[in-house]
């Protein structure tokens, strides 16, 4: 493998790109959920903090989700494939669960994560969702998030 080719696949990767994409449409999501839309630079600020933790966070998890599957099999249908659900059942649970300890962590300051967990999960959740599509477009994969 050349060293070109190397250097690609590390900053092109599937995670690399997913990632990316997740924290961009976190932080925008929380701009617009969170902060109303407020483009000034205190409201932007929290909201790019915010991406760049789930960013970060949906990075590990989704080098960390393949340990944990199998813990309890999910039989297969012919909606989804019972493994692939369960790694992102566990890949959003431990994004939200990373990004939530280190928003509260005195590393990123409270400010970022000092309310609406719920808005916040569920922002990481349509993030996971999407940067999964946006990576598997890049990648010209089949465009399905439990398959």
């Amino acid at each position: 493998m050349s060293e070109l080719h190397k250097i690609e696949h590390m900053l092109l990767g599937h995670g690399v790109v997913k990632a990316v994409s997740s924290g961009i449409i976190a932080g925008a999501l929380d701009n617009y959920v969170n902060e109303g839309g407020n483009m000034d630079a205190r409201s932007v600020g929290r909201s790019a903090g915010f991406g760049t933790i789930v960013g970060g966070a949906i990075y590990a998890s989704n080098y960390i989700a393949p340990s944990f599957t199998n813990l309890v099999p999910i039989p297969d249908t012919s909606f989804f494939s019972g493994k692939t659900l369960e790694h992102r059942l566990i890949e959003v649970a431990l994004g939200s669960a990373s990004a939530i300890a280190l928003g509260r962590s005195g590393v990123f300051g409270t400010v970022i994560m000092d309310r609406d967990i719920p808005k916040k999960v569920g922002i990481i959740l349509i993030a996971d969702v999407l940067g999964e599509y946006v990576a598997d477009y890049v990648h010209s994969k089949p465009l399905s998030y439990l398959q």
